[in-house]
């Protein structure tokens, strides 16, 4: 931490300022007991007449500037003394150059400090400010950035950082837009950040984002890898976009590229065989691969178990779920929890007694879903009394 303060307060200190402070009630309670003030030395001259520097003393209140914020997050280290004052009201209280200059040097005490978050929230403001002011190039705003931060953040960071935090705040069109810059400008970012960015696209069905990306990874890179893979699966098989052919096309381009597929994608591709109202033959596909000892766990075992309930074929649900304990997987509450509401459905209120009282001795307590399926069933059957 000496070496994190000492640089920025020599920053600080260059510019003749120094802060002193009492103690805060609130973030913006301490900026107003903070005072800016010109530094002056005090000088005496001894018996030889030598000058000997005895001390400092504080003049007037100089103009106050950005960098005072700064020399109170050194002492604090806390972002809340910011409050909503970001890079544009920066900007225009105090001028472009100082206000970059400062928020750099905010940049690298949180990058020193490993405050990621904070990190990203400057650079969203940053970039909100660029957003507003198209004239700029977000390649030459964020390169004087790095430059000015001292070596504490690299210019790929920076952007990965502006990716991240825009996916995050559903930006999805601007992370995009700034993944392509980066990308333009040479800069290639790691396939966990892509993979980051695609999922965001696939939750919001950006179907276009998703296959712009994809097709992008796989020509220019990072190379794609597995939970690539699985992302584009779960695109393909949700009951919006769904497309068993893409899905299919996915488990063998994985193949050819000499990667095997994990029980994720086994997972997303029996569940779209199920939507798509195959559940027989998700069935099959799922004996298959669990005597071929490929991966496959619960969640496989219910995607088959729900599309055989919303089949109302119980019987065959019931099947698979006691094939699934005889193969070794213990079930869960969301096994039971389909079960149970597929037979209440269905009326079949003895069965639900019996699947109920199963999954209490087995340790697996019933939750609000248990209890709401069992009461709607009741109701469709007209079993409980209107008060």
């Amino acid at each position: 931490m000496i070496s994190v303060f000492s640089y920025f307060f020599h920053r600080l200190y260059s510019r003749a300022t120094i802060v002193r402070c009492s103690p805060p009630t609130s973030a913006f309670s301490l900026l107003d007991n903070y005072q800016v003030l010109d530094l002056v030395p005090v000088s005496r001259c001894d018996s030889n007449n030598r000058v000997k520097e005895v001390g400092i003393t504080y003049c007037s209140a100089i103009e106050s500037t950005p960098f005072h914020y700064v020399a109170i997050v050194v002492h604090t280290l806390s972002s809340g003394i910011l409050g909503n004052l970001g890079f544009s009201r920066t900007v225009e209280r105090y001028g472009f150059r100082p206000s970059l200059e400062s928020f750099a040097m905010l940049v690298g005490i949180f990058s020193s400090t490993r405050m990621h978050d904070e990190v990203r929230s400057l650079l969203k403001s940053i970039y909100d400010y660029y957003n507003r002011n198209r004239e700029l190039r977000l390649f030459l705003l964020l390169s004087e950035l790095v430059g000015l931060s001292n070596g504490s953040i690299t210019l790929l960071q920076a952007y990965a950082a502006i990716v991240k935090v825009l996916a995050e705040s559903s930006m999805l069109e601007d992370a995009l837009i700034v993944y392509i810059d980066a990308k333009s400008v040479g800069l290639e970012l790691g396939i966990p950040l892509c993979n980051l960015l695609l999922n965001f696209f696939v939750k919001r069905n950006e179907v276009e984002m998703v296959n712009y990306l994809f097709h992008d990874i796989k020509s220019t890179g990072p190379p794609p890898n597995v939970y690539t893979y699985c992302i584009m699966l779960d695109l393909y098989t949700r009951k919006d976009t769904l497309d068993m052919n893409k899905a299919e096309m996915i488990l063998l381009e994985m193949e050819a590229n000499g990667m095997n597929p994990n029980a994720i994608a086994y997972g997303s591709y029996l569940r779209g065989l199920c939507i798509d109202k195959t559940a027989e033959i998700a069935w099959y596909f799922l004996q298959d691969l669990h005597s071929r000892g490929f991966p496959c766990n619960t969640r496989c075992f219910n995607a088959v178990i729900l599309g055989f309930c919303h089949e109302e074929q119980l019987t065959q649900a019931l099947i698979v779920f006691n094939k699934m304990k005889e193969s070794g997987f213990l079930p869960d509450v969301h096994n039971y929890n389909i079960l149970i509401d597929g037979f209440s459905m269905k009326a079949e209120f003895q069965k639900c007694h019996d699947l109920l009282n199963e999954m209490i001795n087995v340790g697996i307590m019933p939750n609000v879903v248990t209890y709401s399926s069992l009461l709607l069933g009741l109701c469709i059957a007209g079993e409980l009394e209107s008060r």
